[in-house]
């Protein structure tokens, strides 16, 4: 007799170890944080400073040796393009997670782009002489060409 409920419980645990076990768990939300990160300003020693939940978790800077943007603190990366996004850790009561986007002020890459814009502008203007010169050439040719037929059949 004392068997039977022993029996039964052994039973009931071993099916419920076979349930699928479902958790409807939403992901808990990510505090956004921004930092901007100035090429002629922010060193290593002076870096750039993230706001929000961010603050003084996580520090950005140009190093002119690798001529790169980085990062350090919480996540230590580089970063290679504007606007660009990581997630790090932070300590907050609210947010476990924070998506950081960095900004970069690159006053190189900004001539470098006004020095391509022009350079493209001039190669476009050379292209359309080298064009008109040979539809130039093509047109004397051609009238030059028809003179003489000309006058040979005269």
């Amino acid at each position: 007799m004392k068997k039977t409920p022993i029996f039964f419980f052994a039973v009931f645990l071993l099916l419920g170890l076979f349930q699928p076990i479902i958790i409807n768990a939403k992901e808990p939300p990510r505090a956004k944080c921004k930092m901007t990160i100035e090429e002629d300003k922010h060193t290593k020693d002076k870096p750039a400073l993230a706001n929000k939940e961010c603050k003084d978790l996580i520090f950005g800077y140009y190093s002119k040796n690798v001529k790169g943007f980085k990062i350090f603190g919480m996540a230590n990366k580089d970063v290679t393009q504007n606007g660009q996004k990581f997630i790090i850790s932070v300590f907050s009561d609210k947010f476990a997670e924070a998506e950081l986007t960095v900004y970069i002020n690159n006053h190189q890459s900004e001539v470098n782009q006004e020095l391509d814009t022009i350079s493209s502008k001039l190669n476009k203007n050379r292209t359309s002489f080298l064009v008109y010169l040979s539809i130039g050439v093509f047109a004397v040719i051609t009238i030059i060409g028809g003179i003489v037929r000309y006058r040979k059949r005269r």
